[in-house]
């Protein structure tokens, strides 16, 4: 068991389940395109998040509470991650991709997560949407936990009024800084599933 990676999560989890203050002043409207179009929504990878790994019997074992061998774990995204320092406003480091994602409807919000755990950083992504404007909140673990604070953002949906079961494809564009710069950018098709099984 990988006690750094553990850690990470513990802290993350405390994070999100606490009351922090996160910068909810930015606003954007939802840009809607039927024809958006990317290979990613043509494409099945799957892989299991750094959190599993295999025992020396063969076995997977599973690091996050809940955690199970279902339908393994179908990249639902595809986002990048790229940072910058304030000093020279110039990427100086790529991060792994966000890979997973989901959505769900609460009341009259749709409310899109995005996660990946990897052995040195836990990034979360989560976006509120509610009559056609979004906010967005930006957690992460490298190389130290990080509340973001968003300064620009672009989400594209390839359709407006979605129900669960659907399959909701779109593209994201969010820039945030805590005190680094740092850049999400990629496609995604994540599964709209009931919030209770979220």
């Amino acid at each position: 068991m990988n006690l750094k990676l553990l850690l990470i999560h513990i802290l993350l989890l405390i994070m999100i389940s606490c009351s922090y203050t996160i910068d909810h002043s930015l606003k954007n409207k939802v840009e809607y395109n039927n024809s958006i179009r990317d290979s990613f929504f043509f494409i099945d990878k799957w892989s299991y998040p750094s959190s599993t790994y295999k025992d020396i019997d063969g076995k997977f074992v599973f690091l996050a509470a809940g955690e199970e061998d279902t339908s393994h774990l179908y990249h639902t995204s595809n986002i990048e991650i790229k940072f910058d320092s304030l000093e020279t406003n110039k990427a100086d480091e790529n991060l792994p991709k966000i890979r997973f994602g989901q959505a769900r409807i609460v009341n009259d919000t749709l409310i899109l997560e995005f996660s990946e755990s990897t052995v040195s950083s836990d990034d979360y992504l989560k976006i509120k949407i509610n009559n056609k404007h979004f906010t967005s909140e930006y957690i992460s673990g490298y190389p130290w936990l990080n509340i973001y604070h968003i300064n620009k953002q672009t989400l594209v949906l390839q359709k407006e009024k979605v129900i669960v079961g659907d399959t909701l494809k779109g593209y994201l564009d969010l820039k945030a800084y805590s005190p680094k710069y740092r850049n999400l950018k990629g496609f995604f098709k994540v599964k709209v599933i009931n919030s209770e099984s979220f």
